[in-house]
């Protein structure tokens, strides 16, 4: 077949992203049935609010926002002249600004080796891309570490080529977990685990990794 009829593996994934997109917004509105049409109020002085002030988790999921700042640091690390790979990949691997209590930090490697495919739950979107590259770490990870370690298949690459594929990849690395946040929601809700710390936790999180604060 021609060019203009040839179906790329990014031709596949993008389509799959809009699909899944359109989706969630329907989605949503289910969930919302299922909690009682309840929606998170603007955020006044008692709310563990988000940047954009605009949700209100009724979780504090703060840390879990914080997860965006390392993303930010990341990109800042990259833009260092010469670029320090080196520090990015500490904050990837160690973490940097999301805490889970007790010193032990949340890391985007971790978000990025996260299996999404087992449980109760499964990620419907996250199996296909599994499905697509062969593993959790092929989606995300491999790519990542490849081009900031200046390995294979990212060691004849430029500088510019390494940096877009970290910073894009770590928003990808956010993006994905924010469906699996979401699906996990939507599960419990139809499942009637409807408590702050049922399905709404899951929602907050999905909300603190997409919005930030």
């Amino acid at each position: 077949a021609g060019s203009s009829t040839r179906q790329t593996r990014s031709d596949v994934v993008g389509k799959s992203l809009l699909d899944y997109a359109m989706a969630w917004k329907i989605r949503f509105t289910a969930l919302a049935a299922c909690l009682g049409g309840a929606v998170a109020g603007a955020c006044d002085g008692d709310c563990k609010f988000l940047s954009d002030g605009l949700y209100c988790p009724v979780n504090d999921v703060r840390e879990h926002a914080d997860s965006n700042k390392d993303v930010a640091a990341v990109a800042a690390r990259l833009k260092e002249d010469p670029v320090n790979y080196a520090a990015a990949k500490q904050i990837y691997t160690e973490g940097l600004e999301s805490t889970k209590g007790g010193g032990v930090f949340r890391t985007l490697q971790a978000l990025a080796q996260k299996n999404q495919t087992g449980g109760k739950y499964t990620n419907v979107f996250y199996s296909g891309a599994v499905d697509l590259y062969g593993s959790t770490d092929a989606i995300w990870h491999d790519w990542i570490i490849a081009c900031l370690d200046g390995s294979s298949p990212c060691n004849d690459k430029t500088d510019d080529f390494r940096k877009y594929v970290i910073n894009k990849g770590l928003i990808g690395v956010v993006t994905a977990y924010v469906t699996y946040e979401m699906g996990v929601a939507i599960w419990k809700a139809a499942d009637g685990q409807t408590t702050d710390g049922g399905a709404a936790y899951n929602w907050d999180e999905a909300a603190a990794f997409h919005i930030g604060r």
